[in-house]
């Protein structure tokens, strides 16, 4: 009985958390204008025996140039030096922005259908 109570709060929190995430998403879209960044350099860090690249993106946003590091590194696949991104920058404060990025948007999903099946494999 406990155990069918865990799973379902468990496949609940994934469906709630997956759902924050993609809200979040559409609404910062709406609040936020649209740009395009370039990537200028990268760092990397090593991280758990995992070496992790960080991009540094530059955009510019009426005249005044941003140099921004994503505050999320990656193992593979990276941005490249060149690279142009889509970002969304605040109006209010141009040094504030989210890419738009299809991990954001698989990793939702991903959350809300994991949470879904785990919930379905609950009561079976």
């Amino acid at each position: 009985m406990i155990s069918l109570f865990l799973n379902i709060f468990l496949s609940l929190s994934l469906i709630i958390i997956g759902v924050k995430y993609f809200l979040k998403w559409i609404f910062l879209r709406k609040k936020y204008i649209p740009n395009i960044a370039h990537v200028i350099s990268t760092e990397s860090k090593l991280d758990a025996d995992l070496l992790v690249k960080y991009s540094i993106i530059q955009y510019k946003v009426d005249g005044e140039i941003i140099i921004k590091k994503i505050n999320y590194g990656m193992s593979i696949l990276g941005w490249k030096v060149g690279d142009k991104i889509k970002i969304f920058y605040n109006p209010k404060n141009p040094s504030i922005y989210f890419l738009n990025d299809f991990k954001i948007k698989f990793l939702s999903g991903l959350l809300i259908i994991a949470g879904l099946f785990f919930l379905f494999l609950s009561f079976i």
